[in-house]
């Protein structure tokens, strides 16, 4: 995981348990940056692997399957 380019380590000690408040399993990640964001837009980008290969309910992730590796992002500002 990356903000504005800047590698977070160590971030999986900052995530929550897996849950499934309905049909889906969900996550969330509350990792601390190392400094103060400044006021604007800033992105968020991620890449996935997995050791073995998962079923989410709906497809299949990790190693053979279609997704072996997922990668993404978002952004978002501060004011």
């Amino acid at each position: 995981m990356r903000v504005d380019g800047t590698l977070l380590t160590g971030v999986n000690q900052y995530r929550t348990a897996i849950t499934k408040p309905g049909n889906d399993y969900v996550v969330y990640w509350y990792v601390p940056f190392p400094e103060a964001l400044g006021a604007g837009q800033h992105r968020i980008t991620y890449r996935v692997t997995w050791k073995s290969q998962v079923f989410d309910g709906y497809e299949f992730f990790g190693p053979g399957s279609t997704t072996p590796v997922e990668e993404g992002s978002c952004t978002f500002t501060v004011r």
